[in-house]
């Protein structure tokens, strides 16, 4: 996984499709894994409403990724551990940043959209070297203070706790 560059996919696939060695549904409307050796910035294609869960997880030599408006979902753990990102913009027309969508990615900061409905556990944060959950360092949400308060936490934990408790301390900007 860590010498992966290209991921090959046989053209008589029923399922799945690659692109610029990159792994997609058939119509590739879902992007389901970036081959994690793969260095640079990488811009998703138009077509892709879905990134799949762990679709970059520990891709570190990732240094740029331009997410389109077409994108709704982004999956579990999508871009955990990318540390060669710096900022994200995520686009207008995103719903949801599931659990741990950023986690440990090491991001100064990222721009939420306000089509952003819910965001997952842990999805904005970083951990300290004692585990602990540290947010990023900015956040710029295209939204007013209440509509923040009013997107929904996904995932399963403790029922008294929000995406947003683990966020304080994070530079907000609205």
């Amino acid at each position: 996984h860590d010498n992966l560059t290209s991921i090959p996919v046989d053209g008589g696939s029923r399922t799945f499709s690659s692109a610029g060695g990159v792994m997609f549904s058939k119509d590739k409307t879902t992007l389901v894994c970036y081959p994690c050796a793969k260095k640079g910035a990488y811009t998703i294609p138009s077509t892709v409403s879905t990134i799949e869960a762990f679709a970059f997880s520990e891709c570190m030599g990732l240094t740029g990724i331009t997410i389109p408006s077409s994108v709704r979902t982004i999956g579990v753990q999508a871009f955990s551990y990318c540390t060669g990102l710096d900022f994200v913009a995520i686009p207008e027309g995103v719903r949801v940043i599931d659990e741990g969508a950023f986690l440990d990615a090491e991001l100064s900061g990222i721009s939420v959209p306000k089509s952003v409905t819910s965001i997952g556990y842990y999805a904005l944060n970083n951990t300290d070297d004692d585990g602990n959950f540290l947010p990023v360092k900015k956040i710029k949400y295209a939204g007013t203070k209440a509509a923040w308060e009013n997107i929904a936490t996904v995932g399963e934990f403790d029922d008294d706790f929000s995406f947003r408790d683990y966020l304080r301390g994070a530079s907000m900007e609205f």
